[in-house]
Parts: structure tokens; C-alpha cells; sequence
């Protein structure tokens, strides 16, 4: 029997938790979000903020961030270890070289999505996020918004990924080759995963927005909507169908299973104004969305820079509202709430492209019920965020776009965004000369281009000059701005020159505002909801049937404009419009919208007071707009005590409306399908034998 005790150098020393081999792949997957994240710090950092301040809270930031960056690195060494597992049976070399292969291909797609999102960020303050590599097929369509942020950054990172290809490949093939898969670190994951989610909780929410690890912060919401399942439509969303139940309408709900669906009977209460439509006239009617029109800049509701003068003029004769807001950011928002009269979704998704076919019921459908023609018009290409698909399933007859208009414009100049709005207003002018001579009603929907970034305009226009500097961007865009008005202008002389201004019905809005750095030196449309983002105008035009132009300063919205039309034209019949007839006098009027990029946010205008509530961070502001046009003094903060409403309430209910409004748009559940083709039938009222459950007047 041998009793002799082993040396100390025969006793077999514990295998490490991270192998030397595996702690070079991890270095490699941590150093890039971690070089990033420092950057990101230093350029987003303000100028008044010191070189102490930096320091602590730039340590405080790195501190709860690496744990995070550790968890997204040891998952990429489990997928690396488990694909050499299953190589095993092919043998050496193949093992390795198929192993090194996946390394890097891996390492390469997980840092140009991080690159991707550094330069996003700091370009735009959009993060990256799994949801936006929908728009990539619209990339053409946004390069000349890309050129003008500048690609340079994104350039280089990829050329640099690419001319490192062979050394990345060389460096994991000698890692993977001499590392062998640490089964306990594997088993670590559920502890790692718990560590860096408290170390993500733990950094405050406007600072995680731009330092978090962006890879974790998709992988929580991908694991989120798998395993949570849409809530249904119940009890607890009485109360914000309550809020979004119309005023000054008669109207039947007709389903359950569609909390919104209703069969308009009528519309009832004191009139704001009238357009006088003869019995048995059909007059043609014209949406014309301006984009990015915002209020701010409109003579005749405080503009200051003389960049609209064909809208002010317009107006002296028709309906003006100016108090108008649109629900939502992106021109997508502004086509489901004033084509449909429904609150946009609270996602990042264009509503066109990621809810093609909700079925629905819209102004287009009403109008074909009448024997009307049903147009699009957009002057670029019909296949961004898949206007195509979007408007020929709901209830559109016929779409233009800039490859039908080119050819008409030879050589007209255009951007990547499509051509200039001349060549829109006079195409759509000339259809709708050629649908009445036809003797053909005809409902047109138009979305001018020009006024979006990064306005630019045709060589050949002369903008007026300002007291604006040159240099600035807000200067390019008073230019175009003033030039979408000179074409608003020249489609009313058109209509008028061709004989079409006394039977045609304009309704004249912006599809969003846009910022120009009034709050927080921010120029981008997806953060916030300030006014300069929200407060649009609109201006109905009806020559010869407008007895008394008049302004309205009611508060009101883009929801508002189906049921609107529907009294305007004394239409009965199905929708889902949760808005209120901009016709009839209704005091206390409250407008929503959302804003579901970056920080995320909920508001609420009610009156002079207007609610704003950062989802991520929990901040809510509140603004007296009538005394504080330009919101600078949130009275949330402000000292000294006055009369306030009550916060909670305002939170609560901007929530509660919210929800289930995407409870809707996730299940689908304005309207089944057979009743939106029965809605759109001409001769039809679109409702008949539905079940009255509820009645309002």
C-alpha cells in the first residue's frame, strides 16, 4: 500500500472559472461597448459640465454598465462553445476553422449593430433597436436625410471591420483551438443575467437611455413579448373608452368584440360653421397634408418670419383651427389618425408598414359608399413604409407616386425623398380635372415632400430672406417651408384656373411639426412633445360655400377629421372615429398623442393645459399654453403655489387611453373584415342589421 503524499506540484490545481483562452474572447466582446459607451459620454457630455462631473458620473455609468457588457459576452462564448460542440464530429481542422468562422461573423454583426446605434445616437439621439431594421428597405429612399447627418463615421467603422476580417479570423481560431468550454461559466448565465439586469435598473433612465447596453435592452423586450401575452379588451378599459367615446353624435355601438365600432346615425348640437353642400351635390374633396407645417411658422398663427403668406391669405376665407395637433410623430401617425380617426400605435413601427392590413374602416370608404373615386397622391416612391399595399387595401382606387409623376417632369429636380412639391400639385390637378370633366366625384389624398429634411429646394426657386442665420438649419428649413407654400398656393390657382375651385372641398393640415432647437437644442421630430413637434394647422377651403369665415380656437386634433367630413356631408353609417366633429361647438375637448421613440412619452392638451409624461424616466411636465406658448416653465417644478390639475389623474388617464389603444392594434380589433368591404360598398350604409348596445347624443 502506497502511502506517500503527493508533492504539492503532483496536486492537480482546480480548473479556472474563465479558461486564459476564453478571457481573450471576452476582452474582445467587452472592449467595443465599452470604447463606445466612453465616447458616447464625452460627445454627448455638455460643454458646462466639468472634467470632475464627467469623472464621477462617467465611473458611476461604467460601473453598472460592464456587467452588462460581461453578460452579452459570455452569451456569445455559450453560442461559440456550443457550435464547437457540434462541429466536433467534422474533426480537425474543420472544427476549429467553422468555429473561428462563426467567432467572427458574430463579433462582426453584433459591432456593426453597435456602431450602427453610436452613430445613430449621436447623429439623431435614436438608439438602435431591433424594431427599426424594418426601415432598412427604405434606406434609399432616406439617403439624402443620411448624407446630410453625414456617413463618414459609419464608413470608416465598416471599412474597418472589413480590412480586419483576416486577423479577426486568425485571432479566434487560436482561441477557440486551445479553449475548451467552461460548462460552469455556461451554468453562471442565470446569475450573470440577474446581475446585469439590477446593474441596468440601477442607472437612472434619461442616463440608461444613451449608456445602457443596447444588445440587453433588446434581449429583455424580445423575451417580454414572448412570453407576455396581448391583455384583452375588458372591464378595466371602460374608462378610456368613456374618454374616447365622441361628442355631439348619435351614434350606435354595434359589437362587443369592437369596442369602438359604431354605426353614426347623426350629429347634434350648436354649429361652429357651415359649408354649404346642396342636396344631392357631391362635390370633390381634397386632403392635402403639408409635411412638417408646423404652427410655429404660420403667419396667422404667430409666425414670425413672413415664410407663409398663400396659406395666410387662404385663410382670410375659410375655416381656420388654431389649436390643431396631430396624435403622433411621423407622417405614417398622422395617416391612421386622420384617414381613420384612430390614436396611432405606441410603437416605433411605421403604422403602413407594420399594420398593412388591420382591417379598418376610412374616409376612403365613406366615400366610395358615394359613388367617389378614391386617389393617393405622393411625390416619392409608393413602396416607402408600403404606402402601396396600405392604401390599395384600404379602400384607394388608384396610387401615384414619383414613377408615375417622372415621366411628366422630365428632368424636374428631386432628392432622395421624391420630387418637389410643383410636380405633385400639378399632377394631382390635372387628374382631378380629368375625373370631373368625366363627370367623376373624386376624394384625393396628397403628402407634399419638399419641407423634409434636408430641405432643400428646387435650384430654380428664390426664397424669401429672414432674420434667420444662413448657417443654421432653421433657415434651410423656412425655405422650404415658404416654398410648400408657395405650391399650396399655386394648386388653389390651378383648381381655380380650371374651373374646379367652387366643387371641390379642401381640407389643408400638416402631417407632424418638427423641431428647430426651441427646447433642449433638439431638431429631431422623435423626441418629445413639445408644441413645435405637435400644434399644426388646419385651414378648410370651400369657395363659394363658406358664408362667414371664421377661427376656432378649440383644441382639437387629426382624429377629428372623419367625424368631421361625416357631418360636413351628413354621411351616416360604420367607423371607429374616437375623435369629435370639428363642426359642432363642444367645449372641454382633450387631445392625445404619443411619441413612442427614444425616451418615449404620453401627453394630453385639455383647455390651456397641456400634460407631457416621460414613460422611461416617470417625469411628467405640465405647461399653461395659453400663458406659455413657447413651454418653458414646467409648474410641475415652478415655485409658488396656484391651482394646478391634478397630476395623477392626467398620468392615469393618458396611460389608460394608451393602453388600450394598443391592445387594439395588437389583436387587430377596430373592425372584422366583412364589414369594412360592406362599409366601402357604394349605395350601402355600410351597418345595416347591426346590434345596438349602446346609444349617445
Amino acid at each position: 500500500m502506497n502511502d506517500r503524499k503527493p508533492t504539492s506540484s503532483e496536486v492537480p490545481l482546480p480548473r479556472p472559472l474563465v479558461p486564459p483562452a476564453a478571457r481573450w474572447l471576452l476582452l474582445a466582446f467587452i472592449a467595443a461597448p465599452s470604447v463606445l459607451r466612453l465616447a458616447t459620454m464625452i460627445w454627448q457630455a455638455p460643454h458646462a459640465v466639468g472634467l470632475p462631473t464627467l469623472l464621477r458620473v462617467g465611473s458611476r455609468v461604467m460601473f453598472f454598465s460592464l456587467p452588462q457588457d460581461a453578460f452579452i459576452a459570455v452569451q456569445a462564448l455559450a453560442v461559440i462553445a456550443a457550435a464547437g460542440w457540434l462541429f466536433k464530429r467534422l474533426g480537425e481542422p474543420w472544427r476549429w476553422r467553422l468555429s473561428a468562422a462563426l467567432a467572427t461573423a458574430l463579433f462582426v454583426a453584433l459591432h456593426f449593430y453597435l456602431l450602427v446605434d453610436f452613430l445613430l445616437f449621436n447623429k439623431t439621439g435614436l438608439r438602435m433597436d431591433y424594431e427599426l431594421l424594418a426601415f432598412a428597405a427604405d434606406l434609399e429612399t432616406m439617403s439624402s436625410s443620411a448624407v446630410e447627418l453625414g456617413l463618414g463615421g459609419l464608413a470608416a467603422g465598416v471599412a474597418a471591420l472589413v480590412v480586419s476580417l483576416p486577423l479577426l479570423f486568425l485571432f479566434f481560431r487560436r482561441q477557440v483551438q486551445h479553449w475548451q468550454p467552461s460548462w460552469r461559466l455556461a451554468a453562471m448565465l442565470p446569475v450573470l443575467a440577474a446581475i446585469a439586469l439590477l446593474a441596468r435598473a440601477a442607472i437612472p433612465a434619461q442616463v440608461g437611455y444613451a449608456t445602457n447596453n443596447l444588445l440587453l435592452a433588446d434581449e429583455t423586450r424580445l423575451v417580454s413579448l414572448v412570453l407576455t401575452e396581448p391583455a384583452a379588451v375588458g372591464g378595466d378599459d371602460d374608462g378610456a373608452i368613456e374618454l374616447l367615446t365622441p361628442k355631439a353624435e348619435v351614434f350606435r355601438r354595434t359589437s362587443p368584440d369592437y369596442p369602438l365600432l359604431k354605426e353614426t346615425v347623426g350629429f347634434t348640437g350648436e354649429k361652429q360653421f357651415e359649408i354649404a353642400i346642396a342636396e344631392g351635390e357631391r362635390p370633390h374633396v381634397v386632403f392635402l397634408f403639408l409635411e412638417s407645417f408646423r404652427a410655429l411658422d404660420v403667419g396667422v398663427l404667430g409666425g414670425r418670419h413672413n415664410v407663409s403668406p398663400n396659406f395666410d391669405r387662404l385663410s382670410q376665407g375659410g375655416i381656420l383651427f388654431t389649436n390643431f395637433y396631430g396624435n403622433g410623430v411621423q407622417t405614417s401617425r398622422a395617416v391612421v389618425a386622420s384617414l381613420f380617426g384612430v390614436l396611432p400605435c405606441f410603437s416605433p413601427m411605421a403604422e403602413q408598414e407594420s399594420r398593412t392590413g388591420v382591417p379598418m374602416i376610412g374616409l376612403a370608404d365613406l366615400f366610395n359608399r358615394r359613388g367617389y373615386q378614391s386617389a393617393y397622391f405622393f411625390a416619392g416612391p409608393l413602396a416607402f413604409e408600403s404606402q402601396d399595399p396600405f392604401f390599395k387595401l384600404h379602400g384607394y382606387h388608384e396610387l401615384y407616386g414619383q414613377e408615375q409623376m417622372a415621366p411628366h417632369f422630365k428632368g424636374a429636380a428631386r432628392t432622395s425623398w421624391g420630387l418637389h412639391d410643383e410636380c405633385l400639385v400639378r399632377y394631382a390637378a390635372d387628374w382631378l380635372a380629368g375625373q370631373d370633366a368625366a363627370g367623376q366625384p373624386a376624394q384625393m389624398t396628397m403628402f407634399t415632400i419638399t419641407n423634409h429634411h434636408p430641405w432643400h429646394v428646387p435650384p430654380d426657386y428664390q426664397p424669401p430672406t429672414t432674420a434667420v442665420d444662413p448657417d443654421q438649419e432653421y433657415a434651410r428649413f423656412l425655405q422650404t417651408f415658404s416654398y410648400t407654400d408657395r405650391c399650396l398656393g399655386l394648386f388653389m390657382r390651378l383648381l381655380g384656373e380650371r374651373g374646379l375651385a367652387k366643387k371641390t372641398i379642401v381640407f389643408v393640415l400638416a402631417d407632424t411639426g418638427t423641431p428647430m432647437g426651441e427646447h433642449h437644442g433638439n431638431h429631431l421630430l422623435i423626441n418629445y412633445l413639445y408644441e413645435e413637434n405637435m400644434r399644426i394647422p388646419l385651414l378648410i377651403l370651400a369657395p363659394g360655400r363658406i358664408a362667414r369665415p371664421v377661427k376656432i380656437d378649440d383644441v382639437a386634433s387629426q382624429v377629428d377629421l372623419l367625424p368631421t367630413v361625416m357631418d360636413i356631408f351628413g354621411m351616416q353609417g360604420l367607423n371607429h372615429a374616437v375623435g369629435t366633429s370639428l363642426v359642432r361647438r363642444v367645449p372641454g375637448r382633450t387631445v392625445y398623442f404619443n411619441n413612442p421613440f427614444a425616451m418615449q412619452y404620453l401627453g394630453l392638451r385639455r383647455d390651456k393645459w397641456k400634460f407631457i409624461f416621460n414613460v422611461a424616466a416617470e417625469a411628467p411636465a405640465l405647461y399653461d399654453v395659453s400663458a406659455d406658448a413657447r413651454e418653458s416653465v414646467n409648474l410641475l417644478e415652478a415655485k409658488g403655489a396656484r391651482p394646478l390639475p391634478n397630476v395623477d389623474s392626467l398620468r392615469g388617464e393618458a396611460k389608460s387611453v394608451n393602453d388600450l389603444m394598443l391592445k387594439l392594434w395588437v389583436t387587430e380589433r377596430f373592425v372584422s373584415p366583412a364589414l369594412v368591404e360592406r362599409a366601402g360598398q357604394p349605395g350601402t350604409g355600410g351597418a345595416s342589421g347591426a346590434r345596438a348596445v349602446n346609444e349617445t347624443q
